[in-house]
């Protein structure tokens, strides 16, 4: 999208405006309709194309380098959004989100995802996650614990910036049309670097 002169967003570094997102694309498990598949890229949930590529949308000369990590960040937030719109429904609403991992500790991450998707996320005091839950599923397996017990305490909650809201919802708005209007591109370039007979 890049830098459309109206952001107010701020990383810890700049106070420059430094919005963008990306077309960020993932790896997919399904098989492509032209029979190949690019092994290490493509998209999940909820594109399901692993011909997907990423894709860089409104770059100029003033972008930098803090531009792009930012973009990066958004992008990767707009697929967060993507699938929370897909998983939420009033028969099973999404109720809470709760962040775990390294991207968790500097704060600009889980900022930009709770401003992307409108929604606060719980950091729970131990960010290991997956490692943590499995001991707690083993524990409550072998009957350390009781089958009810939750090992995960709340560290704090990052709240959304509602004056980012606006602008967060045009780029997500542009985010979402972006694989459909570049998708023949994406494809005929997984092809090539697939190479001949893939």
């Amino acid at each position: 999208m890049g830098d459309n002169g109206r952001s107010r967003c701020r990383t810890r570094r700049t106070s420059r405006r430094t919005t963008g997102s990306t077309s960020g694309r993932h790896t997919s498990p399904a098989k492509a309709t032209s029979g190949r598949t690019s092994p290490g890229a493509g998209e999940r949930t909820p594109i399901f194309d692993t011909r997907a590529r990423g894709v860089l949308v409104g770059l100029t000369l003033r972008h930098r380098r803090g531009h792009l990590f930012r973009a990066a960040y958004e992008g990767i937030a707009f697929g967060i959004r993507q699938i929370l719109e897909l998983l939420d429904s009033p028969e099973n609403p999404v109720e809470r989100l709760v962040a775990v991992g390294g991207g968790t500790q500097g704060g600009l991450w889980t900022q930009v995802v709770s401003d992307v998707t409108g929604r606060p996320q719980h950091l729970p005091r131990q960010t290991i996650g997956a490692a943590y839950g499995d001991a707690l599923m083993a524990a409550q397996g072998v009957g350390l614990v009781a089958p009810d017990a939750d090992w995960a305490s709340l560290d704090r909650v990052v709240e959304p910036d509602a004056t980012h809201r606006g602008l967060y919802d045009e780029l997500y708005a542009a985010y979402t049309s972006l694989h459909p209007a570049t998708r023949e591109h994406q494809h005929l370039l997984a092809d090539l670097q697939a190479g001949p007979g893939s």
